[in-house]
């Protein structure tokens, strides 16, 4: 789940450049636009084994809540939003937009991979079994599954995770009258 405060900025608007104003009854007006702003988020990751999907935090799989000094990571965060869109007014108050906007994290468990790998051994006695075998994925070139020596790298805790998206947009324009005077 995410919720954002964004600044937009049009950096081509059409209305402006053919010095006039919008009036939907003409149709065809189109904006682009570029946006900015922070986003906070709330996520979870999850592993699929033996035919059921389970919460990783809570298993520790890097080692969390065993070795000192090392808590459970939190399942909500911050990022840095930018991106940029397109607006077609399409006459009335309806308007076609397509944007595509990205995320630079404060974390680097949206995947549940920092650091490095943690004893599967220890895991299994501390955390159990499943808590060790979504700990450590690996499969070799000939396809069999092999663990990981414990403190090999499994990520890169130095650069954190992003994520991004592209949305396309129908927009109705709430009012008392059809006239779309911007934007």
């Amino acid at each position: 789940y995410e919720g954002s405060l964004l600044l937009e900025v049009s950096i081509i608007n059409w209305k402006h450049l053919i010095g006039e104003r919008v009036n939907s009854s003409r149709g065809g007006r189109a904006n682009l636009y570029l946006f900015g702003g922070m986003a906070f988020f709330a996520f979870n990751p999850q592993g699929y084994y033996q035919d059921r999907w389970y919460d990783l935090q809570p298993l520790g799989t890097e080692g969390q809540g065993i070795k000192p000094n090392t808590p459970k990571y939190k399942l909500n965060s911050s990022a840095l939003v930018l991106g940029a869109g397109y607006r077609y007014l399409l006459g009335g108050r309806w308007s076609l937009g397509v944007e595509a906007g990205f995320r630079k994290t404060n974390t680097d468990y949206l995947d549940d991979v920092s650091k490095e790998f943690w004893d599967n051994a220890e895991l299994a006695a501390t955390n159990g079994t499943v808590s060790a075998n979504l700990a450590d994925r690996s499969v070799g070139d000939d396809g069999n599954a092999f663990i990981r020596a414990a403190g090999s790298q499994r990520g890169n805790s130095k650069i954190k995770d992003y994520y991004g998206f592209t949305q396309i947009t129908l927009a109705f324009k709430l009012g008392s009258d059809g006239n779309s005077q911007s934007y």
